[in-house]
């Protein structure tokens, strides 16, 4: 029998929720409409916060994305400058002494122009030797840059697009004894 008690019982509390409480329904309908009437006569209100602050969003969104794209334009930039320094004839130019096996002596010089790049065609090679000249301190004279004619006085093309391209051989400035 206590089986059936408890059953009885259990079922009566069921029933106790299922039971709709009127008054608690009317209040929670008048505050839903409380509020649905707060939010229409404040619509306005609402949309232009709403509107005030998507526009901020999309200000900074767009100021990031502008801040984006000179950082693109930037590196661009450096890569067309590599790519055309990639792309150019990249020229090394050493001097070479050229020694007299009779007496050790340095009896001319001799550039080597060099194309470690791509390929150079219709090349023209000029020497030109400037000779700066200091005077002694505190004489007044200002230094002086004098052209050096005739010093490098051959230039032989090998007709090459890279590597050695050109020599140009000079004379020792002693052996001629230039003013």
């Amino acid at each position: 029998m206590p089986r059936c008690t408890r059953k009885a019982t259990s079922l009566e509390i069921v029933k106790k929720k299922d039971v709709p409480n009127i008054e608690v329904d009317e209040i929670k309908k008048s505050k839903i409409e409380k509020t649905r009437d707060f939010l229409t006569l404040n619509k306005v209100f609402f949309e232009t916060v709403a509107a005030t602050t998507l526009t901020a969003m999309a200000i900074v969104l767009a100021w990031g994305q502008l801040r984006v794209a000179e950082k693109q334009t930037e590196y661009l930039e450096r890569q067309t400058v590599m790519q055309n320094a990639q792309a150019s004839p990249q020229f090394v130019v050493d001097l070479e002494h050229i020694r007299d096996n009779a007496t050790n002596a340095v009896s001319g010089d001799r550039i080597n122009i060099h194309n470690q790049g791509l390929l150079a065609r219709e090349v023209k090679v000029d020497a030109l030797v400037l000779v700066k000249m200091v005077t002694v301190k505190n004489t007044g004279l200002p230094e002086k840059i004098v052209p050096l004619t005739g010093y490098f006085w051959i230039t032989a093309y090998t007709g090459n697009t890279t590597g050695l391209m050109a020599t140009i051989d000079g004379t020792n400035i002693t052996t001629q004894g230039y003013e």
